[in-house]
């Protein structure tokens, strides 16, 4: 299965979202949707899994053929606040402390 990978734009917004994470408590599905809405996540990557765990899996040590990068993106290792869009049914989850978190109602664009 494919699975599609939305993170943070560090470049442009990364300071905001470290500050974030400073108070974790106020990390939630609801900050994460309003960010995305914001635009504040860009695609980054496509990864091919069986699983949201393999998805972390092979977005953290690889095995990198498995990993197709966006054009001129740049990926980070998938952590707390990463999105993760399965492909086939299109539903979205997010990545929390605890890990993956039950979907997210989020408008995403994947082409």
């Amino acid at each position: 299965m494919r699975y599609y990978v939305m993170q943070i734009d560090y470049e442009n917004y990364g300071r905001l979202f470290r500050k974030a994470l400073c108070f974790l408590d106020n990390l939630s599905t609801e900050s994460i949707q309003r960010w995305v809405k914001k635009g504040y996540y860009k695609a980054v990557a496509d990864i091919n899994a069986e699983t949201l765990e393999e998805v972390v899996e092979i977005g953290n040590i690889g095995p990198r053929e498995k990993i197709d990068l966006v054009f001129g993106a740049k990926m980070y290792k998938i952590s707390v606040g990463d999105i993760i869009v399965d492909r086939t049914d299109g539903n979205a989850y997010v990545v929390f402390p605890e890990g993956v978190a039950t979907q997210l109602e989020i408008d995403y664009d994947i082409d």
